[in-house]
């Protein structure tokens, strides 16, 4: 019983944090943290955009990237960082959506705390296009991020992201998927242990 409550316990866990919590992105750490949906039933790529929401920390600390099917789309890469600017744009957080030929540029040089708008991919306005359109969607798509300079008086967390494809939004995992995925493992942990006890 012992261990059927501690499997309770996790997958508990696991869907409280699928819940909408933010997760952190850890300060100064390069190997940084990711988030994949899983999509499926939506055939060939014709339309992709991203929303992403991104809270906290220091915009130009910021690496990340969309990843599917081998191909990598950067959305952002130190933005603003120079030469002569090395610790890039000083703002906090992003909540936009990024598209092919996005209407407000390049998200990688906005400066200001990005809020609505959309961009395209960080250096390239066809980028999503290029790695995704024609493709098969169904598949676990990830975004990576990572915080690349340390010292922030706080961490860059995100919030939430979502794909649109085809006009068909794909949200995160939700809480009722896991949870019913969760209660069905541990029914099946249930019954292994009372096979067990009746054959003890």
């Amino acid at each position: 019983m012992k261990r059927i409550l501690q499997s309770l316990a996790v997958v508990a866990g696991m869907a409280a944090w699928n819940a909408g919590a933010t997760l952190d992105i850890p300060d100064g750490n390069p190997v940084g943290v990711a988030s994949t949906i899983n999509v499926s039933g939506l055939g060939t790529i014709g339309t992709i955009s991203l929303t992403l929401n991104i809270s906290g920390g220091n915009n130009g600390d910021l690496y990340a990237y969309l990843s599917y099917g081998g191909n990598v789309v950067t959305l952002l890469n130190r933005p603003g960082v120079t030469g002569g600017n090395p610790l890039g744009f000083t703002a906090s957080g992003y909540n936009v959506t990024v598209a092919d030929g996005g209407a407000d540029g390049d998200l990688n040089t906005a400066g200001s705390p990005v809020n609505g708008g959309t961009y395209y991919a960080a250096g390239n306005s066809t980028a999503l296009g290029t790695a995704y359109v024609n493709g098969d969607s169904t598949g676990t798509w990830t975004l990576f991020l990572a915080d690349l300079s340390g010292g922030d008086t706080s961490e860059s967390q995100l919030v939430s992201w979502y794909l649109d494809i085809n006009g068909t939004t794909v949200p995160e995992p939700v809480t009722g998927a896991l949870i019913v995925f969760g209660l069905m493992g541990v029914l099946t942990q249930l019954a292994a242990w009372r096979t067990r006890r009746k054959s003890v």
